[in-house]
């Protein structure tokens, strides 16, 4: 499992994360798979996005274009691994920053989207999500239908060993 390696360990112990059970993941990917792919990754000549890349030094200009994107727009986001394990719900500006490390665990691309955190609801916006590539490159999904769901944490929360 990805979360339990110990540099994604060690950044959960330094972070305000909530881990979320497979269902949540499960959701999101069936959500991914109704798009055309190409490879191993969305095909992007058919979904609008904007591109960013992700800067050696995360500085305040790079933090805004993160959160004038669909993908930063609501505070939060969700970090997937794969559709059967549990993902992270994280601030936007921690994942902004470290998504290098947040996926360096994980090769290829890998999906994160947006998220909402109101008391014991987590409203994920699946529409608003983001390819990272593992490298510099982020691609943020732009102009897609809004599609989200909302999960409850009394049921969804998972305690992980820290």
């Amino acid at each position: 499992m990805y979360l339990d390696r110990p540099q994604i360990k060690e950044w959960i112990q330094e972070h305000e994360v909530i881990a979320l059970d497979e269902r949540v993941s499960g959701r999101f990917e069936s959500y991914l798979n109704s798009f055309p792919w190409a490879g191993s990754h969305v095909d992007w000549r058919v979904v609008e996005n904007e591109k960013l890349c992700h800067p050696d030094d995360v500085d305040d200009r790079f933090l805004e274009r993160c959160r004038g994107t669909p993908w930063g727009s609501f505070g939060h986001v969700l970090v997937t691994y794969t559709g059967d394990g549990p993902s992270l719900l994280c601030e936007l500006e921690d994942v902004a920053e470290d998504i290098d490390l947040l996926y360096c665990v994980s090769p290829g691309d890998n999906f994160s989207c947006a998220a909402s955190l109101d008391g014991n609801v987590v409203r994920v916006y699946f529409s608003n999500f983001l390819e990272y590539d593992g490298h510099v490159r982020m691609l943020a999904a732009k102009n897609t239908k809004e599609h989200f769901e909302e999960f409850d944490l009394r049921e969804h929360r998972i305690e992980l060993d820290r």
